[in-house]
């Protein structure tokens, strides 16, 4: 079982999210959680057929945004594709028309056109965050979000 984390934490209630990838079974599951200023938490999850960990953990921000709907939030991950990727490749990709430096079509097109538009609506802020670190406030939201994330691709 090979899994990735992310995980979110807002300015205001925000939380966290994570994707779990099962290779024998070719899915992802994503999960993201809405934390209220009371530390209640509400997860969301989902799956996708024939996926990867990237992509799961792509869509677990992707959705998590699509929920903020524009409300100001930052969201932790420790998948330095997606901070990165949002922070910067993803204005770049468009203006390349969603192409590689030598070229090629960009792999997850279109998740990474799905990441601007709800980046585009949105006040968040995407950092990244080292993954695993037990002493830190956000290693519950990991753990949540990835026991979260293994139930959904069993």
């Amino acid at each position: 079982f090979k899994q990735k984390t992310a995980y979110e934490i807002p300015k205001r209630d925000w939380s966290s999210d994570v994707c779990s990838s099962d290779l024998k079974k070719y899915r992802s599951g994503w999960c993201f959680a809405d934390v209220t200023d009371e530390w209640r938490v509400k997860t969301f999850t989902g799956i996708e057929e024939g996926s990867t960990s990237n992509r799961a953990e792509m869509l677990a921000v992707i959705e998590a945004l699509k929920y903020a709907n524009g409300r100001e939030c930052v969201i932790f991950t420790d998948s330095m594709l997606v901070a990165n990727g949002a922070s910067t490749w993803v204005w770049e990709l468009e203006r390349t028309g969603w192409k590689t430096l030598r070229g090629n079509d960009v792999a997850n097109k279109d998740l990474w056109q799905d990441l601007l538009e709800v980046l585009l609506i949105s006040q968040a802020e995407i950092k990244w965050i080292k993954g695993k670190n037990t002493r830190s406030p956000h290693y519950y939201f990991n753990k949540l979000a990835d026991s979260e994330a293994k139930r959904v691709v069993r």
